[in-house]
């Protein structure tokens, strides 16, 4: 009898360690991210340098502005 109020205890008391919720973890994380920079020079066909033009289309298509 002794043998099982003692295993009954030490059953109830390793029951309520697990019974206690755990700690919810933030589900918003906070990225930080580096800056970048762009830079542009207005080119034309006349321009002595390589330079192609990207349409709004192309950049939605992208999906760039994200």
């Amino acid at each position: 009898m002794k043998k099982a109020v003692i295993l009954a205890g030490l059953l109830a008391l390793n029951l309520s360690l697990f019974a206690q919720a755990d700690e919810q973890t933030d589900s918003l994380k906070n990225i930080h991210l580096e800056e970048v920079v762009v830079s542009s020079t207005r080119a034309g066909k006349n321009t002595p340098m390589a330079y192609s033009n990207v349409s709004q289309a192309e950049i939605r298509k992208e999906n760039a502005a994200r």
